[in-house]
């Protein structure tokens, strides 16, 4: 229907719904693209990101909205990357998360990232197991806490008391998410900034662990694309990287048996944008893309 879109995403709203269409991806850094004029629900996890069709059409997007906005403080000072996605001249070098995401992730997704992984060694590609510090779990914890906090913060103007909320919730028998979000309204002021530090703590554990890797590989959600419009799926997988700010791609790689797609996340370290599309562009050349579902 369209050559790209853009999305934002504060847990997993972007890639989630690319990879459940069939299509590409990518969650730039942090601060890479402007939010000026988004509409804001965390301060410090909101990512105006990209779905497209191919990681060239993303790569030429991102060189038009990428940079530096005086309107948009967290913005960081790098240069919009090149419109022209150029390889990267040899094969990549990426790693298997194997703890953390594999218990949280279906056998049909288990199963399709070492298919994915035989392909991709059998065309050169160098692919090992990685292992996450074994603090990682802690970054579900850290997403809700922060997400929730900064998210209360921006509704606070338009609330009398988040007991006032509570009590509406509860009455009315409203979803979970938005009791959820009442209740952050009550977490401590010392809980958000612990939660802050050890999110940078974590992050740079993390960072450190990857020595030479161009990419790590997991799931971008725990199963195939939902059948119907009743659920949109679990983007926790997705979270993480998030909370960290690091680019993350969504790469289709084929379908289930029942015909719903099925798709990698690839995530690199801070800053490694355009590196990552260029390693998301050669997994596409060698894995294909997925044709237009039948109409």
């Amino acid at each position: 229907m369209a050559p790209v879109a853009l999305g934002e995403q504060t847990v997993g709203s972007n890639l989630r719904p690319a990879a459940y269409c069939g299509v590409q991806a990518i969650k730039p850094t942090f601060g890479a693209v402007s939010r000026y004029g988004c509409y804001p629900f965390s301060f410090s996890l909101d990512h105006p990101s990209v779905i497209g069709r191919s990681m060239a059409d993303m790569a030429l997007v991102l060189s038009v909205i990428a940079g530096q906005d005086p309107k948009d403080p967290t913005t960081i000072a790098d240069p919009p990357p090149p419109g022209q996605l150029t390889p990267s001249g040899r094969p990549p070098k990426i790693g298997i998360v194997r703890n953390f995401f594999p218990e949280r992730t279906e056998k049909v997704i288990l199963d399709e990232i070492e298919r994915t992984a035989a392909e991709l060694r059998k065309a050169g590609a160098t692919v090992s197991d990685f292992r996450l510090p074994d603090d990682f779990d802690h970054c579900w914890h850290l997403h809700k806490i922060i997400n929730g906090v900064e998210a209360a913060t921006f509704n606070a103007a338009r609330l009398k008391s988040p007991f006032d909320e509570l009590a509406v919730s509860a009455a009315a028998a409203t979803s979970a998410s938005t009791v959820n979000r009442a209740l952050a309204a009550l977490i401590p002021g010392t809980y958000y900034l612990q939660a802050m530090r050890i999110r940078k703590w974590l992050e740079e554990r993390t960072a450190a662990a990857l020595g030479g890797l161009d990419a790590l590989m997991m799931a971008v959600a725990p199963g195939p694309a939902p059948r119907g419009l009743s659920n949109t799926g679990d983007p926790s997988l997705l979270g993480p990287w998030t909370l960290f700010g690091w680019p993350a791609i969504a790469l289709s790689t084929g379908l289930s048996s029942d015909g719903m797609p099925l798709a990698i996340q690839l995530v690199a370290a801070k800053r490694k944008d355009y590196h990552l599309l260029q390693v998301g562009d050669w997994c596409e050349e060698v894995l294909g893309r997925l044709p237009p579902p039948p109409l």
